[in-house]
């Protein structure tokens, strides 16, 4: 079946994955969030931006990155 994540991006036949969450500190959201993720089998970038603080990190490939931070990145 298709794999649904919130946004695909492409610049230069790269692709970007991104799915948004407003919080993930409950584990059936975290787990909801990933979901998609882990069935993409390419290794293309893929990033979780959330609200919330408290799960940021690196989940075997998947980014999980502070919202407001990611907007202000270069």
């Amino acid at each position: 079946g298709i794999t649904q994540v919130h946004f695909v991006a492409e610049k230069q036949r790269t692709y970007t994955y991104l799915q948004v969450m407003a919080d993930m500190t409950a584990q059936e959201i975290f787990e909801r969030a990933m979901k998609p993720f882990r069935r993409i089998r390419h290794n293309y970038e893929k990033i979780v931006l959330t609200g919330d603080r408290l799960t940021l990190g690196n989940y075997d490939g998947i980014q999980v990155k502070y919202l407001p931070d990611w907007l202000l990145e270069k």
